[in-house]
Order: C-alpha cells, then sequence, then structure tokens
C-alpha cells in the first residue's frame, strides 16, 4: 500500500504507506494532519544527515553544496505553480528563471546535477502542449522564461568548461596543447573523465572491481526501487499533462497534477543518475553522488512514517555503519574516495 503526499508549501514530499509491498494503492492531495506531516519532514532530513554520503557531505567537496542548490531550486520550482493557471503572475513565472539559476549554481559544483534541468524540459514541452489548444500570451511569457531557466542550468555546466578551455586551449603560443582542445567538442570533462579515470560503458566492469560493485549495491538498490515506484505507479502516470480545474482542484494553492510532474521527473532524474553510473562510471561514488536525490529520502521516510521496521532498520543500520567505514576508507585515499 502507498500513499503520495505532496507538501503543501510546494516542496513535494512523499509518504509511502509501505514501499517495498507489490499492491499499491496512490492518493494524492488525501489530508494528513500538521504533526505527521512534520515528523516526516524530520525523519526525511536526519536521513539526509546518515546518507551514505557520510562524510563528503562535511569534508570540503562539492556534493553538500549540489544537495542544497538541487533541494532548494526544487522548491522554488515548485512554489512557482502556487496560484494556479488562471491567476499565474509574472513573479510566479521569474520562479522558474530563480529555480534555473539555482540549478545552473548546483550544475557548476557537480555536473550531474544538469539534470535537474529536465524539471524545466518538462515544463516547457507540457507549455507547447497546451498551446497546442489556442494561444494564450501568459502561457507564452511562461514557456520563454522556461527556456532562460533552462539556459540558465546549461551556462552552469558549460561554464566551467569554457574558463579550462581558455586556460588550456585558448593561448597560442602552448607548444604542446592538450589533446582534448582539438575534439569536436572539446570538454574538459570527457577528457578527465576518460583519460585520467577511465571512464566509459563498461570499462569499470572488472573481476579487481567486484568489491567496489558490492560497495555500491545496496544504495543502488535503493534508488532503483524508489525511483521505480514513482515512475511505474499507474495512479502516477493517470495524471494529465494539463490539469483540468474540474478533476484536479489546487490544494494549498497548487494542483496536485503539478506537484506530481515534480516528483515524477525527480524520479526519472535519479534513475537515469543511477543508470549511467553503473554503466559508465566509478561505481562506487553513487554512494555520494546520491546525496542530491530526495525522492529516496522521501521514500526512506515514508517507511519508518509507516512502521516498516525490519526492512527500514536493515537500511537504516548500513547508512550509519558505512558512513564510519567510508570515513576510515576516505582518510586512507581508498574508495569511495
Amino acid at each position: 500500500m502507498a500513499s503520495i503526499y505532496l507538501h503543501p508549501l510546494g516542496a513535494p514530499s512523499v509518504t509511502v504507506e509501505s514501499a517495498f509491498n507489490r499492491k499499491k494503492e496512490v492518493t494524492v492531495g488525501g489530508a494528513i494532519p500538521h504533526r505527521q506531516v512534520e515528523r516526516f519532514a524530520l525523519v526525511t532530513a536526519l536521513l539526509h544527515i546518515i546518507s551514505p554520503a557520510g562524510i563528503f557531505l562535511s569534508a570540503p567537496y562539492a556534493e553538500s553544496s549540489t544537495a542544497l542548490l538541487t533541494f532548494l531550486g526544487a522548491f522554488i520550482f515548485a512554489k512557482s505553480f502556487e496560484s494556479g493557471e488562471s491567476n499565474r503572475t509574472l513573479g510566479h513565472d521569474l520562479l522558474i528563471l530563480i529555480s534555473g539559476v539555482v540549478f545552473g549554481l548546483a550544475t557548476t559544483f557537480r555536473s550531474n546535477a544538469l539534470l535537474n534541468g529536465l524539471l524545466l524540459l518538462e515544463e516547457a514541452f507540457r507549455i507547447l502542449l497546451s498551446l497546442s489548444n489556442g494561444f494564450n500570451i501568459f502561457a507564452v511569457r511562461r514557456l520563454i522564461i522556461t527556456g532562460l531557466g533552462g539556459m540558465c542550468v546549461g551556462i552552469g555546466f558549460l561554464t566551467p568548461q569554457y574558463i579550462a578551455y581558455q586556460e588550456y586551449c585558448g593561448v597560442t603560443d602552448i607548444v604542446n596543447p592538450r589533446i582534448w582542445c582539438s575534439n569536436t567538442l572539446p570538454s574538459i570533462y570527457a577528457f578527465v573523465q576518460a583519460f585520467y579515470w577511465n571512464n566509459g560503458p563498461f570499462k569499470y566492469w572488472t573481476v579487481s572491481n567486484i568489491p567496489l560493485f558490492l560497495l555500491a549495491m545496496p544504495m543502488m538498490v535503493i534508488l532503483g526501487i524508489s525511483g521505480n515506484e514513482v515512475l511505474r505507479d499507474s495512479h502516477f502516470q493517470q495524471i494529465p499533462v494539463t490539469p483540468r480545474k474540474d478533476v484536479d482542484p489546487p490544494v494549498n494553492g497548487i494542483r496536485q497534477g503539478h506537484k506530481v510532474q515534480i516528483v515524477r521527473n525527480l524520479a526519472l532524474s535519479q534513475l537515469l543518475l543511477t543508470v549511467y553510473t553503473l554503466i559508465s562510471g566509478h561505481v562506487q561514488i553513487i554512494t555520494r553522488i546520491s546525496s542530491s536525490s530526495p525522492v529516496y529520502l522521501w521514500y526512506m521516510a515514508a517507511s519508518v512514517g509507516r512502521g516498516k521496521g525490519p526492512t527500514v532498520t536493515m537500511v537504516g543500520r548500513f547508512m550509519i555503519i558505512y558512513a564510519g567505514i567510508q570515513s576510515g576508507l576516505f582518510s586512507s585515499f581508498l574508495p569511495p574516495a
């Protein structure tokens, strides 16, 4: 049994009665006591603190900044829907642009935050689809602003690479320029990952790396199950792209279809990150780069809230024990560093 709740203030959150049972029942926008909402938020925050990212959230690494900016960007993005379709103002639409700027900043810290741009991409397609029903100047305005927000995400990804290109390739008197400077797409990210880290499809799939796959597997399973639950749920698939007022009344200013749109999109980003890391990356880093994925945190918090003790306790113990093990490995310059 599963129950999906989306926070009335705009930031999507998920409560799941039983994330592990096959039979699911999803309700969107049901009335949930304020105390239960607060408890759910507290558990989610605590799970983030003890997440497998562990020491990387307190060490001078980019994970904590990326997570902060990702969560903030998603919150601002959700707030842009707060007034509903008919009463949406320029200020609400500008929140889309602000969320794009925040996501762009997140992407400068870690390139995997580029997946946040899928929120704006889906919104742009949704607006285009709504325009097929008739011209609307307010929809056109929101489409333009959404496009600008998406460009901000892209700029956050390209700016560090442009700086690197100017540093290593832009000077004409360099005797031996780096080999990546002459590539069709001269990306320092792609070069470093392929040349120094040997990243690429299935390149990490060697016998010697089996222990690292075992190290990452619990987190891979959690990310896969939680993301899959959201995307495959039939009730989520029934939410229309352009919600009608009569079938999707607003709750606390935001229509449930829009809230579900955000959660579903974040789940897709989480799954894409998981699959990419499994196939092409150093698989053990999933324990830290997943710290900016909120869906699995909501999933785990919901399971705690519904009393699914044994499974949640087992996962919680793994997260706490792994944090200690990770600290020892990290201080010795060993994986998952």
